[in-house]
């Protein structure tokens, strides 16, 4: 159905009608909704990922996506979608991250083979939640990676439209936060979900706003 509204059809469903309408106002590239289908399929035909190189394809195809019609929707200059992109990632990277227990329990693994085989943490030591050395080892790689991640991307804020600009930098704080909890609290993904508090989500936004706020009143005083 989102295909053929590419196409120029009638999609004959609210909700569709309105995203494909805003993919014609904002130049929304068509591929990216289509690999963000793609990455959905490959995420129910994938139970595991063999390498980091295999979980990151999936990851482009959906959180990058996301990101990039986002940059479309906000506004950009280049090269804002490198940014983006490895934003996008990020964000999707710590939600697998954070949810892994989650994911465990409906028999999704989001750790690549390769890397579990590397620190000698076993499928056995994961079914049972083990958090032993290796496994403390494995969880470094991945948050290393992560954090890599964030801080290539934090240049594009600058290069996002400043109307709304403040809504990715939310995004950004409140998922760099939740890697920060994962780490803080010696990885444990399995019982319980490192999501940041509802207090301090609300500390994040105001804080996020008051930068754009700021500045619209000091051009305005100094008029």
């Amino acid at each position: 159905m989102v295909t053929a509204g590419l196409r120029g059809r009638l999609a004959r469903h609210p909700v569709l009608d309105v995203f494909l309408d805003t993919v014609d106002q904002r130049a929304i590239p068509h591929d990216y909704p289509v690999q963000l289908i793609e990455g959905a399929r490959i995420d129910l035909d994938h139970t595991s990922y063999a390498s980091f190189s295999q979980l990151r394809g999936r990851c482009h195809r959906m959180g990058g996506m996301v990101s990039l019609m986002l940059a479309h929707v906000i506004g950009f200059r280049d090269p804002a979608l490198d940014y983006m992109l490895e934003l996008g990632i990020a964000i999707e990277l710590t939600t697998l991250l954070r949810d892994t227990g989650a994911h465990l329990a409906r028999g999704h693994v989001y750790l690549p083979a390769e890397e579990m085989a590397a620190a000698g943490y076993t499928d056995r030591d994961l079914a049972a939640h083990t958090r032993n050395d290796a496994f403390r080892d494995l969880m470094r790689v991945q948050a290393a990676r992560i954090r890599g991640y964030f801080e290539n991307a934090e240049p594009g804020l600058a290069l996002l439209d400043p109307r709304g600009r403040f809504a990715v930098k939310v995004a950004f704080d409140l998922y760099r936060q939740t890697l920060r909890r994962i780490e803080s609290s010696d990885f444990d993904v399995f019982r319980r979900s490192a999501s940041v508090p509802a207090v301090e989500r609300a500390w994040i936004t105001a804080r996020s706003m008051a930068g754009p706020m700021t500045r619209r009143l000091w051009r305005v005083m100094s008029a």
